[in-house]
């Protein structure tokens, strides 16, 4: 692989900074409250569960460029305004990637 130019250089930085961890786990109901004190997630908790509703729309060009890439493009409504998220592929493990989000007019 090749010198990297200062643009890649400064995404990969970014990347470092604005890593989204996703652990999706399978729990038997009985098994919640153990789960929810479990130090490895009851340390990371920011506050109560919520339910949301969201709005969002997924782009991706007309082969499916991104995809086959395992990038996502998305825009989603937040409130008055919309935000635009850009992920990476997973990274080998598959519990991180790459995420940026810019404010969008529509």
């Amino acid at each position: 692989m090749g010198r990297k130019t200062g643009v890649e250089a400064q995404a990969m930085a970014e990347a470092e900074i604005n890593r989204e961890t996703e652990l999706k786990l399978a729990a038997k109901p009985e098994d919640f409250d153990k789960l929810r004190a479990a130090p490895a997630i009851a340390d990371r908790t920011a506050g109560p569960a919520a339910t949301r509703t969201l709005e969002s729309t997924y782009y991706d060009t007309e082969d499916r460029r991104l995809a086959a890439r395992k990038v996502t493009l998305r825009v989603r409504k937040t409130g008055d305004g919309y935000v635009q998220t850009v992920k990476s592929a997973p990274d080998e493990d598959g519990l991180g990637r790459g995420e940026w989000e810019y404010a969008v007019t529509s």
